[in-house]
């Protein structure tokens, strides 16, 4: 599970040259967020203390609403953090807040989502959980690279 959060991160070879604490911080860092649909984002911003009558003025902006639940839908991190950056209608310090709140409890970082998508729990992560991974397929780290052993 560890060497397929490092991969799906960082492509077929751009991994190789970072060490083990690097690349376990790479993988549990936020990348993503949990796919979810407007409606239910909005429900989260209402519980963590958002006005529902300022959330109803996005509803006039149908393009931004469009984007927000494609991005909400993809699990794009950076899209609705594009997305909260822009908002078109004045909201209160209490729902900016409640914003960025739903939002982060939506987040998920790579090894998250790879343990989400086999029904299994993420394991711990360190650096000697990362060498152990990569030993395990065959890597082995040797003058700042990684290389098949």
């Amino acid at each position: 599970m560890i060497y397929q959060a490092i991969t799906r991160t960082h492509g077929a070879g751009e991994w190789r040259s970072r060490d083990a604490a690097a690349l376990a911080g790479d993988i549990t860092s936020p990348a993503s967020l949990q796919p979810t649909n407007l409606i239910q984002f909005f429900g989260a911003v209402v519980a963590a203390g958002g006005n529902p009558a300022e959330l109803a003025q996005l509803w006039g902006f149908e393009e931004y609403v469009r984007r927000a639940e494609q991005a909400l839908k993809a699990g794009d991190l950076a899209g609705m953090q594009a997305l909260i950056a822009t908002i078109p209608a004045a909201m209160g310090t209490a729902t900016a807040t409640a914003i960025i709140t739903a939002t982060s409890g939506l987040t998920r970082s790579p090894i998250q989502s790879v343990a989400a998508e086999s029904g299994q729990e993420p394991p711990a992560v360190d650096a000697e959980a990362v060498t152990a991974a990569l030993e395990g397929e065959g890597w082995a780290w040797n003058g700042g690279v990684w290389v098949r052993g």
